[in-house]
């Protein structure tokens, strides 16, 4: 708004799904084939490049700037995608003498917010999130309820659950835990938090051994829930995989790997239950 050598893009949203960056930095570089052209990624995205469309063509069209976060050590990529960056990095100088090619990490502050994390902790309910924005970011995000997407929830009913303690699951709950337990997911936690936020009555968290793992204990969610008569209403975070988030509107489930998991905490966050 305050930055007229800003402007925004619209491309992506603009093209039938799916949309993938190597094809929007190719249509970026014919159209503006002698500048120098650089992708900016948080260093946390690195744990699953391997995984986005033709990752190893980034470099034949664009510099990647590698922005520093502080607790990208716990999750580290794969060695090749290491050893592919290796050769390929750079001084911040390079990026004027070519074009593309060069992986440069830029020095800058170590913030502590990332757009992925924005993105899930705003639809796990942690409102405090907005405190770190820009004030008229956090009003945009408020008025237009992004990543809040809602549905009126079922009601709850007593049910007994042997997946966690001191809490009672509505049977869209039992639903989603017999999912994710018939496809050996870790450690599953189900919170009761109807007494902490309007946003959902119940949260289900549960670890996956690996991104593979993950990603089919979200896919086994959801396709065990529409078995049964339920629709998810928003999924968050399949590309990176390291955190999947799928939204039911009475139940929220938050299927993560462990380091992930341990870094933010959400038993902490919504376990602190009164009574």
């Amino acid at each position: 708004q305050d930055s007229p050598e800003i402007t925004v893009d619209d491309r992506e949203g603009s093209r039938p799904p799916p949309s993938y960056m190597i094809d929007t930095l190719r249509e970026l570089r014919e159209e503006f084939p002698d500048i120098s052209l650089g992708l900016v990624m948080g260093e946390d995205v690195l744990v699953d490049l391997h995984r986005w469309k033709a990752w190893q063509e980034l470099l034949d069209v664009a510099h990647l700037l590698i922005i520093p976060r502080p607790h990208a050590a716990a999750l580290t990529p794969l060695p090749e995608v290491s050893a592919w960056l290796q050769p390929y990095t750079a001084s911040i100088s390079a990026l004027q003498e070519r074009t593309h090619g060069r992986v440069v990490y830029v020095p800058t502050p170590r913030f502590e917010e990332s757009s992925t994390q924005l993105r899930h902790q705003l639809a796990a309910g942690d409102r405090h999130t907005l405190s770190g924005l820009h004030p008229d970011v956090a009003d945009y995000i408020q008025t237009h309820r992004l990543y809040l997407t809602r549905s009126h929830p079922e009601p709850m009913q007593p049910s007994s659950d042997n997946a966690c303690q001191n809490t009672t699951s509505p049977p869209l709950a039992d639903t989603l835990v017999t999912a994710l337990e018939d496809l050996k997911a870790v450690n599953i936690s189900v919170l009761d938090v109807r007494a902490l936020t309007s946003l959902a009555d119940t949260m289900i968290i549960a670890s996956g051994t690996s991104s593979r793992h993950v990603k089919a204990l979200a896919d086994q969610v959801q396709d065990k829930a529409r078995e049964a008569g339920y629709r998810p209403i928003g999924v968050e975070g399949e590309r990176e995989a390291d955190w999947i988030l799928v939204d039911f509107g009475s139940a929220i489930v938050h299927v993560m790997l462990p380091a992930t998991r341990g870094f933010y905490d959400l038993e902490r966050l919504w376990g602190a239950q009164p009574g």
